[in-house]
């Protein structure tokens, strides 16, 4: 053999192996490539259910805070909606016993003696408070702090309410009748800002 040959045999022979070994390089890659790529599906499958558990989680965390708030929020104005009764109530009779109001009124109202009617007054005045404290867990803050003031303002008439004249009565109305007037302004502009105010407060 001739070093021409020599070389010629060496050289198809290292392109045969450079052929080999660049198919084989090949393969592996593939491979390889394959494998990551299965890898990496894998992967993102499980983030996709992670991520779909996740969002099943908080969207149901989220139904269960909106049914938990619609229904506190329903209880909430409903007692609100029996309180104001309730409160309108000692209101109303603590406006029949202003002289000038009275005079408006149907007989059968104005025919009741001053004396009478604050007996009526302290009535709802305790119904008032059988209501507050049926509610308490219920009532806001706010709310429950201007109630009591209302309550106590008219419950404020009790100790005088032993007068004897329905002169005396009168009297003692024209000095109590504002702070119960003023305290039911403020139990409304509080149940109103507790209706208004945004969820979760």
């Amino acid at each position: 053999m001739t070093l021409l040959e020599i070389l010629g045999s060496i050289g198809v022979a290292s392109a045969v192996l450079f052929g080999l070994s660049s198919w084989l390089g090949k393969v592996w890659a593939n491979r390889i490539l394959q494998r990551q790529k299965e890898r990496g599906d894998l992967t993102l499958e499980q983030f996709k259910r992670d991520g779909a558990a996740v969002i099943e989680s908080l969207r149901k965390e989220h139904t269960k805070e909106a049914y938990v708030h619609k229904l506190q929020f329903e209880k909430e104005f409903e007692i609100y909606v029996s309180l104001w009764r309730t409160i309108w109530k000692v209101a109303r009779l603590g406006q029949i016993l202003n002289p000038q109001i009275r005079k408006d009124l149907p007989p059968k109202v104005w025919k009741k003696s001053p004396k009478e009617l604050f007996h009526e007054m302290m009535m709802a005045g305790a119904e008032l408070t059988s209501e507050i404290d049926s509610n308490r867990p219920f009532l806001h803050e706010t709310v429950y702090a201007e109630v009591l003031r209302l309550r106590d303002s008219s419950q404020s008439m009790t100790p005088e309410f032993q007068a004897e004249t329905d002169s005396e009565l009168l009297a003692l109305w024209k000095i109590k009748h504002n702070a119960i007037e003023l305290a039911l302004v403020d139990v409304a502009i509080a149940i109103r800002r507790r209706i208004l105010m945004p969820p979760l407060e």
